[in-house]
């Protein structure tokens, strides 16, 4: 598991640099066309020799021109494209060079100057830093191929030949190694083609580290930083390896060191924290910085100290949905030390909720308060019952699919959907909140709106609030149509005949509000008073027919053939 989640990490990582370091942005028609790698012009270099690399996108172009500088091993100044690209080593004469590159009418110039060391460059020409021994890439190594042709929007996180080709050999001698090194993948923080920072470094200072260890960023900005980490990390790790794990500049066990100069902190609440029990303090004291005296642990973000321990939550927190207290830290709903409340929360679990929701989502507490009808899981406090507290594949954190969740608690409701033919829209979306709010409501069985609870009632359109959200009114109040509705003895509306009248039925009197095994969701039982009789439904091609307890024989109707007698207009 600890392989493929570093794996996709630096698939992300090389996904990052790719954007924020390989793509420049659009100047206008020459630029989106050709692009240069590194961003060359006014820039400067303190050696001869540089790689150059760029992206043609002009159709039908074989080659580009390169005039202005010397093309060096022997090539001439025609470069030949691969796949769109070229690469190619220059030799730069001593000052400025204007370096032009042609293509099918399209022209670039650039100015590169060459400044030897101990001398200055003229103002204006932003530094360069290009490896000291340019030779020639090859872009497959790096961009994988797509339909036949290299994706430059890609960047694969390959390993190189740093460690091995003689020249930094001795970076990997150490135990503990970062894991780019560790896998060869020295351009996870290198670039390649070049940088306007030292080493080639894709970010300077802190900020390199922050692509990578972006929850310990927020370390640095609390109210008390470790002096040796304003600066730089560099000052206690060793970008490359150490013998010491998270590659410390030192020796022995980490723990101990820190124990030797601060106090050791307990606590006794009912339910402390592991490692303060044990008294671990390294697992959530952090050298960076914090806002408390003492440099006591501050939330990371993203829950990456929790997760030191917690390896068992790991994958969890690698779906699609994290709830956003925890991608910032885990100590917005959990104390580090200890709590009088399992787990460790700062409140019991519903209390804690409400705390950050009554803010963030004011409209649902206040449903929640003034509801009349409330979910029993929300009545209890109980969150948790259908939300997971950290992460999720599903959206607003829910632990299944939304109908799936639901019927997790109505089984007998699953059992008939899965087994129905004909399902309502929102049932076969599965998407239940549709018609119920899943914490409370003013309306029974948790509607978002009104619906007659009875078989029979008098009509008025508020009564149908909820079915009129979707459905058109006047498939209820228009008497005579010919286009409102299948469900007519001619052009004799029998919605409006069944429904828009005195003691008329409402809806689910003939209609299954989930599912049914007839058509037009018409439900198999019907029931009146406590009585339950079959509703026997026929559909043909220009009307139907029902058998059902409220009528001495079966009713048909004809869009066509008038069946029956109806009121005149």
């Amino acid at each position: 598991m600890k392989r493929k989640t570093f794996k996709s990490l630096l698939t992300l990582m090389g996904l990052i640099l790719t954007l924020a370091f390989l793509s420049p942005p659009a100047e206008g028609k020459t630029t989106n066309a050709l692009q240069l790698y590194p961003p060359l012009d006014k820039v400067w270099v303190d050696q001869s020799q540089i790689y150059i690399a760029g992206i043609l996108q002009l159709p039908g172009t074989k080659e580009v021109k390169i005039e202005g500088v010397k093309v060096s091993s022997g090539e001439t100044n025609v470069v030949p494209l691969k796949d769109g690209a070229f690469g190619v080593v220059i030799t730069l004469k001593k000052g400025l060079n204007r370096v032009t590159i042609e293509a099918k009418g399209l022209k670039k110039e650039v100015q590169i100057f060459y400044a030897p060391k101990g001398e200055k460059p003229p103002a204006g020409f932003k530094r360069l830093y290009v490896h000291s021994l340019p030779t020639r890439l090859d872009c497959s190594e790096c961009h994988p191929k797509r339909k036949g042709r290299l994706d430059f929007s890609l960047t694969l996180p390959v390993a190189s030949n740093c460690t091995t080709g003689g020249c930094h050999q001795e970076i990997k001698e150490a135990p503990h190694l970062h894991g780019p090194l560790k896998n060869n993948e020295c351009i996870q923080c290198h670039n390649p083609h070049g940088s306007s920072n030292r080493n080639q470094l894709v970010r300077q200072g802190r900020e390199l580290c922050f692509i990578c260890h972006e929850g310990t960023k927020a370390e640095f900005e609390q109210r008390v930083v470790h002096p040796p980490g304003k600066d730089d990390c560099l000052n206690c790790h060793d970008p490359h390896g150490s013998k010491m794990e998270f590659h410390l500049k030192g020796e022995g066990n980490v723990s101990s060191v820190c124990f030797q100069c601060h106090e050791r902190r307990l606590f006794n609440r009912r339910y402390p924290h592991g490692p303060v029990a044990d008294g671990e303090c390294i697992a959530c004291h952090n050298h960076h910085g914090s806002a408390y005296d003492h440099l006591l642990s501050a939330p990371l973000k993203g829950g990456k100290i929790c997760l030191t321990c917690h390896e068992d939550r790991k994958e969890e927190f690698s779906m699609a949905h994290v709830h956003q207290p925890v991608a910032e830290s885990c100590a917005n709903c959990h104390d580090p030390h200890s709590s009088d409340y399992r787990y460790q929360l700062l409140k019991p679990s519903g209390q804690l909720c409400i705390s950050c929701h009554k803010k963030l989502n004011p409209e649902v507490i206040a449903t929640i308060k003034e509801a009349k009808y409330r979910h029993p899981s929300v009545e209890a406090g109980r969150c948790v019952d259908c939300h997971q507290p950290h992460t999720s594949n599903y959206e607003a954190l829910l632990k299944d699919f939304e109908a799936d969740l639901c019927f997790s608690c109505h089984k007998d409701l699953g059992r008939e959907v899965r087994n129905a033919q004909y399902l309502h829209g929102p049932v076969q979306d599965g998407t239940c909140d549709a018609c119920h709010n899943p914490h409370g409501s003013a309306f029974r069985r948790l509607l978002v709106r009104d619906f007659p609870p009875g078989f029979l009632t008098d009509y008025h359109p508020g009564k149908y609030d909820l079915c009129y959200s979707c459905h058109n009114k006047n498939v209820i109040e228009v008497k005579f149509t010919t286009v409102l509705t299948n469900f007519r003895d001619g052009n004799y509306n029998l919605h409006y005949a069944h429904v828009r009248r005195k003691n008329g039925n409402s809806c689910k009197a003939c209609h299954a509000i989930h599912a049914s095994n007839q058509p037009k969701h018409i439900r198999e039982k019907t029931e009146y008073r406590g009585l339950r009789k079959e509703l026997r439904f026929q559909l043909t091609d220009t009307g139907g027919s029902c058998l059902v307890g409220c009528h001495k024989e079966r009713k048909t109707y004809d869009r066509k053939h008038p069946q029956f007698k109806h009121p005149a207009k």
